[in-house]
């Protein structure tokens, strides 16, 4: 019974990826598409789960909520550089990119980002909110199941 729950649980999970995949384009989060190719279902020692791997990914919160003004990171205007050309976003010269950046990133410091100005909390709290009721529904008739058994 146990393989059974936990092949449910995965199918639940890569349902969860796939949903949350077609969010982020739906809503125009992805420039890259290195944080939603990142998400991946693994197993590991006591269990199953959804999460996040992979280098120069956006911090998963983010992907909802953006982030709040304050002091940006070491070579974050490196970071909006490269942004930009994964957006797509042209410029006359490569000198106009890095004013951009620069000006951005002192905007991001002083602002926060424009998803945390208007966050949207349908890219995955609604999955989230849906894969727990599912995998609870799972484990709660599992229990039910187990104590019909014993009580015979």
């Amino acid at each position: 019974m146990y393989i059974v729950m936990k092949a449910s649980v995965i199918n639940i999970l890569n349902q969860a990826k796939t949903d949350i995949q077609s969010n982020m384009a739906k809503f125009g989060i992805n420039a890259s598409g290195r944080t939603s190719a990142s998400l991946v279902v693994e197993e590991y020692e006591n269990g199953v789960r959804l999460v996040s791997r992979g280098e120069n990914i956006a911090p998963f919160p983010t992907l909802e909520v953006g982030r709040k003004g304050g002091k940006v990171p070491k070579g974050f205007y490196y970071t909006l550089i490269q942004w930009s050309r994964d957006k797509g976003i042209t410029f006359a010269t490569e000198s106009e990119r890095k004013t951009f950046a620069y000006f951005l990133s002192q905007k991001i410091a002083s602002e926060g980002t424009e998803r945390h100005r208007n966050p949207n909390t349908e890219v995955y709290t609604p999955i989230i909110q849906s894969v727990k009721k599912e995998i609870g529904n799972i484990f709660f008739a599992k229990i039910i199941q187990e104590i019909k058994i014993h009580v015979k």
